[in-house]
């Protein structure tokens, strides 16, 4: 028996096994009544002493990648929890996919991109965490991510990281924000990401991505954006592919 996962098709018997996991019935499942209990624990503390983060992200398919059914779940938890949305966490420009994503966020692009999608077995590419990637070849393109403040809650952030491959190193990334700047960048080569704090917390930013030009050609991949701050709270992230 295969089962589909990531584009690529593999032999049950060679992915790991994991109680909670049935791949057989497609399906996620708690094991008992002590399976969320760090999560519960995590919610019991913020909301009794104001402390930490909680971190939800949710996988599934195109009403995930669209937003509807998380929209409704993110505004039940901050809304319930009395939090706001505090930091965005996961997002991506599904735009430069040429496909649909959540409202409560914008992006602004330039430059030609192609999107490739993990459900369409006749494209492989780096799918990152998403499944889903955009890509150029252009010698300089920009990307605007903003908060949507017609939504339940604006956001704001002061941690942006920018999931990408860039397997010729070819090409320079870039950011700035409105009425604040970058104090300090890393890169962090295990999640193929670059990190950049903000003195700031702002609800815009700017990328630029530039091709050196005495580099050998290659693509540039951008595989998902996370926008956090340092607030207690709960962020809710999706991750959906539609197909």
């Amino acid at each position: 028996m295969t089962h589909w996962v990531q584009g690529q098709l593999f032999q049950i018997d060679t992915i790991p096994d994991y109680a909670f996991l049935n791949l057989q019935s497609n399906k996620i499942g708690v094991l008992d009544s002590t399976t969320l209990e760090s999560f519960y624990f995590k919610l019991w503390r913020y909301e009794n002493k104001n402390q930490g983060q909680v971190e939800v992200l949710h996988i599934g398919d195109s009403h995930i990648q669209a937003g509807y059914l998380t929209g409704t779940v993110r505004e039940a938890f901050h809304k319930s929890f009395g939090c706001g949305t505090r930091e965005r966490g996961f997002v991506f420009p599904f735009g430069m996919a040429h496909t649909n994503g959540p409202i409560n966020y914008g992006a602004k692009y330039t430059g030609a991109w192609q999107g490739c999608r993990s459900t369409y077995r006749y494209q492989d590419c780096p799918w990152g965490l998403a499944g889903i990637v955009a890509k150029t070849s252009d010698d300089s393109t920009t990307l605007k991510i903003y908060s949507n403040n017609h939504t339940f809650d604006p956001y704001f952030f002061n941690k942006v990281k920018i999931m990408f491959r860039d397997d010729s190193s070819a090409f320079n990334i870039d950011l700035k924000a409105n009425n604040t700047v970058v104090i300090n960048q890393r890169i962090l080569p295990e999640a193929h990401a670059m990190e950049f704090y903000l003195k700031e917390e702002t609800d815009t930013v700017y990328f630029t991505f530039k091709k050196d030009s005495t580099k050998e050609k290659g693509d540039f991949y951008i595989q998902g954006i996370v926008l956090e701050n340092d607030r207690p709270g709960i962020t809710y992230s999706e991750v959906g592919v539609n197909g």
